[in-house]
């Protein structure tokens, strides 16, 4: 369960109505002059947040959990043609990786690793850990500099994810010629 505050805050200018979940702010409002007007911005947050709740059909307190606010991300409909290409890279992996040993078999992987093997970039890989679909990666020090590390595990539950998808074609007429 998320533990979710919405409470005005002391600033060195003035005031601030912050939102943490977690004890980690994650939004923030202009500066207020006055702790009241601070405290207004508050309850306009708690009832967006309680408005937001009724039309998904849960009771704010509810609305709070893990549960209900992944399922408000549920917002892929169909696999893109970069999904597609890099679950294709992914498959013609698999199948050289069953030919290996298994002590040689990769394990761990870089998020550089994830770009050279599967063709997967930083940011498809930072939205599918906001959407819930990769856990949050193993933090290390390697060769000097910051790396965050997946197991293949955790990969492997992507690209099956992936692989549920339907492969559907883009519903919009852009980019077609026009046929007379």
């Amino acid at each position: 369960m998320r533990k979710i505050e919405i409470k005005p805050e002391k600033h060195d200018k003035g005031w601030l109505a912050v939102e943490r979940v977690n004890n980690r702010i994650v939004w923030k409002s202009s500066n207020f002059a006055v702790e009241e007007l601070a405290q207004e911005r508050c309850n306009q947050r708690i009832a967006l947040k309680e408005r937001e709740a009724k039309r998904l059909g849960v009771s704010f307190y509810l609305y709070q959990t893990d549960d209900v606010i992944n399922a408000k991300k549920d917002k892929i409909k169909r696999i893109t043609r970069a999904q597609a290409r890099s679950l294709q890279r992914y498959e013609d992996y698999i199948e050289l990786r069953e030919k290996q040993p298994v002590n040689e078999r990769k394990e761990l992987f870089m998020l550089a690793d994830l770009k050279v093997f599967f063709g997967v970039h930083l940011y498809i890989v930072e939205r599918a850990i906001s959407d819930g679909i990769l856990p949050e990666p193993i933090k290390t020090v390697r060769n000097g500099s910051k790396a965050r590390i997946f197991k293949f595990d955790e990969i492997k539950g992507y690209f099956n994810f992936l692989k549920e998808l339907p492969n559907g074609k883009p519903t919009s007429t852009m980019g077609t010629p026009r046929v007379q």
